[in-house]
């Protein structure tokens, strides 16, 4: 499923950690997921503060 969502795993794991990809992957959105994921480049969100 990651590869689906993440065809360029290597490129998005350097930036965010893979916690940060297993809880992006439960979003069934892919506009919601996209947002989510610039959120926690730009803030530098850690995994609890994308959780909430």
């Amino acid at each position: 499923m990651a590869k689906e969502i993440y065809p360029n795993c290597q490129t998005v794991s350097d930036i965010l950690t893979w916690s940060h990809i297993c809880e992006l992957m439960q979003a069934e959105d892919d506009l919601e997921r996209s947002f989510y994921e610039k959120e926690c480049i730009a803030q530098k969100w850690d995994v609890r503060t994308l959780k909430r």
